[in-house]
């Protein structure tokens, strides 16, 4: 190729004819070098938009996320699921975390995205997760089985007595917009949101309370004191006996003995009264029993049972305020988070209050050791950790002001570590402060008894 390069006395020298097409020809082939760069700049563009996210992380998530739920596997690996990335939308991906290696990989995604609260292995090693999906112009609570082997997830038909069936992932999706399209046809047509779940004996899950809605997101005031029992092997729903008292937002604990023990809660919507009342499920009879009552109110909390076969509940209470709903203004009750938890002795229908030097408890964790983990979030990136020693009842701190991260969740690896993933950090941009998901991972060294 020939490279010519012209000054200005050869310019000069060209005649003008020859001068303007020199310069059409340059025009053109400066023309044509913008288009291929701007073609190829196009093509990288694209490419990036089309490649799939990545499949594996060392240590970070790969996926920033927070609001969801993660489990401990039985062979020490931990299943992180769901959540949200900005509080509006939700998170369908699922990732696996691998201890030895130290990554996290992407596993199958969920048949759709979900808001999880619980999640349990099953005796025969898949995963159950229970949470709420979309439905229509609102939320409503269903239940995903995750095979880990296969890497399938599984969706069961909606609550309701007599329904049955798991739909495979891409079944589920192609019929959810008929279910949709039935409920809006028919406006009496309810599902259940804010129910409360529970894995008892036999691979069985026990759902109560929680509200009706519809897909208009129009509900019912009062919560329901109905009960289901999901047969997770035969994949059926069936009612059993209501509860004493109608609920929501309670919470279910699996007894030593089988039974479990529903406590606390709020019995309408949205102007919520709290609950202190407890009754106890028993699953040979399919009844309620009535038991003690809490010294306080509790809703929206964490209950476990501790090794020696108690009961811990976190705490709060609610104050009269205020409340608008459209143009009208009701009374309603404002839930005031405590830190002062309730424990109670099943052997001798008795509650005792535990006060942690906490302004708050968001979540609790039973450690292998017997001991439970506490977090006081703050929700402005303050989060605080304390360990309870339920025989000594004395508290030791391993962490506060963790990094301004909040809504990180908790979960044990090994013996001697607490597994912090995931969360959202504050962050202030022109003035306006707003929150941002993070993929961090994080070790916390448990100190010795």
């Amino acid at each position: 190729m020939k490279v010519y390069q012209i000054n200005n006395e050869m310019a000069s020298s060209i005649p003008a004819g020859k001068e303007a097409s020199f310069q059409g020809g340059y025009h053109i082939f400066a023309l044509k070098w913008l288009l291929l760069v701007l073609l190829v700049v196009g093509c990288v563009v694209f490419s990036i938009s089309r490649d799939p996210p990545p499949k594996s992380h060392y240590s970070a998530l790969c996926v920033p996320r927070f609001e969801h739920k993660a489990l401990t596997l039985r062979d020490g690996r931990v299943l992180a699921v769901g959540g949200t990335p900005d509080s509006a939308r939700m998170l369908s991906s699922a990732e696996m975390y691998d201890p030895e290696n130290r990554f996290w990989r992407r596993v199958a995604d969920m048949p759709e995205p979900m808001f999880p609260e619980y999640m349990w292995q099953l005796n025969d090693g898949r995963v159950l997760v229970y949470g709420h999906v979309r439905f229509g112009r609102t939320l409503m609570d269903q239940v995903f089985l995750y095979d880990i082997q296969a890497d399938r997830w599984l969706a069961a038909s909606p609550m309701k007595a007599g329904e049955q069936g798991w739909l495979e992932g891409a079944v589920y999706q192609q019929q959810r917009p008929l279910l949709i399209a039935e409920a809006r046809a028919r406006p009496e047509q309810r599902v259940y949101f804010g129910s409360t779940a529970v894995l008892m004996a036999g691979d069985k899950l026990l759902v109560s309370g929680g509200i009706l809605r519809n897909t208009d997101n129009h509900h019912s005031k009062s919560s329901e004191n109905s009960a289901f029992i999901l047969d997770i092997a035969q994949a059926q729903w069936q009612e059993t006996l209501p509860m004493h008292d109608a609920r929501r937002a309670h919470t279910l604990t699996l007894l030593d003995d089988g039974r479990v023990l529903a406590a606390g809660g709020s019995t309408s919507y949205p102007d919520d009264t709290l609950l202190h009342s407890v009754e106890v499920f028993d699953p040979s009879t399919g009844a309620w029993q009535q038991v003690a009552s809490m010294h306080g109110t509790h809703a929206d909390t964490q209950a476990l049972l501790l090794p020696d076969g108690r009961v811990v509940v976190t705490g709060n209470n609610s104050d009269a305020v205020k409340i608008r709903v459209g143009n009208s203004e009701i009374e309603g009750r404002k839930w005031q988070w405590q830190g002062v938890m309730e424990v109670y002795d099943t052997a001798n229908d008795r509650w005792e209050q535990v006060v942690s030097g906490f302004r708050q408890i968001d979540y609790i964790l039973l450690l292998a050791d017997g001991r439970v983990a506490a977090l006081q979030d703050g929700g402005f990136g303050t989060p605080h950790i304390m360990l309870w020693n339920p025989l000594s009842h004395k508290w030791s701190d391993i962490l506060s002001g963790y990094h301004q991260r909040s809504r990180f969740v908790m979960t044990q690896l090994g013996d001697n570590h607490l597994m912090l993933t995931g969360g959202q950090i504050h962050v202030t941009r022109s003035k306006r402060g707003f929150f941002e998901p993070v993929d961090a991972v994080d070790f916390l060294n448990l100190p010795p008894i």
